[in-house]
């Protein structure tokens, strides 16, 4: 099933974007000292390397936009929103007292006090290009129904329709030049995810590849764009 809709790359080292990883992780440990505490193993993922390239390759002479849906802990949109502090950043996740938060990320106390935590940090002046809204990203499409981003990170509900309806929502918002990337898709079954591409692509005329996350992982990285996209044409033949 895959093979008809997504061409598979693996990235067998970081070194074509080294430059840009360093700068993440610098940033995740900038952050640290601050008080924002990854609470994933970050900084062995090519993810927010991918996203810093693609961001500070976009050659725009007015603001670029970046949507992320699902904040978890923070640290991912901090990293990124320190790295590049002239980008606009605006990340969408439920609130922390919604009882549904601990469905979605299967928390236990401490990660639970860290990540609000983190969050609280992400509205001060530290933060001044970050944007969070406390909602579920199923309401982005009466909140922010022509408001089109560069880039949009996909890392919220990945069971049941929340895929598709994050994919659907990004699909109807871009343009020729954005970029979607969809986070955690395991390749080797039948999932939520594969499922959104594979019918969205009926009715949305894009293209699809697939970016390892880490070494040996069975985790990856689907990177979403239109056929007209120069930007990912490099990007792939650096993968």
């Amino acid at each position: 099933m895959e093979s008809e809709i997504i061409e598979i790359k693996k990235i067998l080292n970081f070194q074509p974007i080294q430059r840009s990883n360093n700068l993440y992780i610098y940033s995740i440990q900038d952050n640290q000292k601050k008080g924002i505490v990854p609470l994933s193993s970050m900084h062995t993922s090519i993810h927010g390397a991918l996203i810093v390239w693609f961001l500070g390759s976009k050659k725009y002479g007015g603001e670029i936009k970046c949507l992320e849906m699902g904040t978890f802990c923070g640290a991912n949109i901090a990293a990124i929103a320190k790295s590049l502090p002239y980008i606009e950043y605006t990340t969408v996740d439920i609130d922390m007292n919604d009882e549904r938060l601990s469905g979605f990320y299967n928390l236990g106390k401490d990660v639970t006090q860290q990540m609000k935590a983190n969050r609280d940090i992400l509205v001060t002046e530290e933060f001044q290009n970050v944007s969070f809204l406390k909602m579920s990203t199923t309401k982005l499409y009466s909140a922010m129904a022509h408001t089109g981003f560069d880039l949009y990170w996909i890392d919220a509900d990945h069971e049941s329709f929340g895929p598709y309806n994050d994919l659907n929502y990004a699909l109807t918002t871009w343009n020729d030049e954005s970029i979607i990337m969809m986070d955690d898709i395991i390749l080797e079954k039948r999932n939520p995810s594969i499922e959104a591409i594979k019918y969205l692509r009926q009715d949305y005329e894009f293209d699809c590849f697939m970016v390892q996350k880490r070494v040996e992982s069975k985790k990856y990285v689907a990177v979403i764009h239109s056929k007209k996209n120069a930007i990912v044409s490099y990007l792939k033949s650096k993968v």
